[in-house]
């Protein structure tokens, strides 16, 4: 039964015996009787009412056992999944307690090792360091002794180099003055040359006349023996018997 249909029906009640109350207290010269009469109508539709009321009451109240019924199965399932949700979170609990008890044990050996490697790297470096300080060292002194050596060498060369660029100043003004003298002589063979070159043109020239002459000369004769030849030949023709 709710809380609400028990407060409907104390109202109900309370109303009808207000009502009751007043029927009275408005007649009270009516006899008893009538009264009590009067109170068992009142009474019987309150009953009426109150029955009615039951009713209505029994159906909520077999909804809510319903809904409860449910409520209780639909709890008892929550229940469980709960049991099962805790079984399992301790299980992942325990995992991750698991998990992190490795975790922190590895991390207390690699933080061993880690410090073992940082003192051998330590140790490394130092050694490195001595090392690079002394090579540096060596590296500097080799790089000043080599710079004193270059030093010498770039003055030995620059001094050799002025004498050498004086020598060759020299022969370029003696070459100079060949050329001059060259250039003199190559003006005077190319004189000799156009000279030269009229003689042996006036020489041809002299030459091929000559050789017009000669030529003229041989016909000449060439022609007198071919005139010889047949003479003589007709003389021996009129000789013989």
């Amino acid at each position: 039964m709710s809380g609400t249909s028990c407060i409907k029906l104390l109202i109900c009640i309370s109303l009808l015996l207000a009502v009751s109350c007043t029927t009275v207290s408005i007649s009270p010269d009516v006899n008893v009787n009538e009264h009590l009469k009067a109170e068992n109508r009142i009474m019987k539709k309150t009953l009426t009412l109150v029955v009615r009321e039951n009713s209505v009451l029994k159906d909520e109240n077999i909804q809510y056992k319903s809904e409860n019924s449910g409520l209780k199965t639909r709890n008892k399932l929550l229940v469980s999944e709960m049991e099962s949700l805790k079984k399992k979170h301790e299980q992942d609990v325990a995992l991750l307690n698991e998990k992190y008890e490795n975790l922190n044990k590895k991390n207390i050996i690699l933080e061993q090792e880690s410090s073992l490697k940082i003192q051998e790297l330590n140790a490394m470096n130092k050694a490195l360091e001595e090392k690079m300080t002394g090579e540096m060292t060596k590296l500097n002194e080799n790089i000043r002794k080599q710079e004193e050596t270059f030093n010498k060498e770039r003055a030995s060369i620059e001094t050799a180099f002025s004498a050498k660029e004086l020598e060759y100043q020299k022969q370029i003004a003696q070459l100079k003055n060949d050329k001059i003298t060259v250039n003199m002589e190559l003006e005077s063979i190319k004189t000799r040359l156009a000279e030269s070159d009229t003689n042996l043109k006036s020489v041809k020239e002299d030459l091929q006349r000559k050789e017009a002459f000669i030529k003229e000369q041989n016909e000449k004769i060439n022609s007198m023996n071919s005139t010889v030849n047949k003479n003589d030949s007709a003389e021996i023709k009129t000789v013989a018997p």
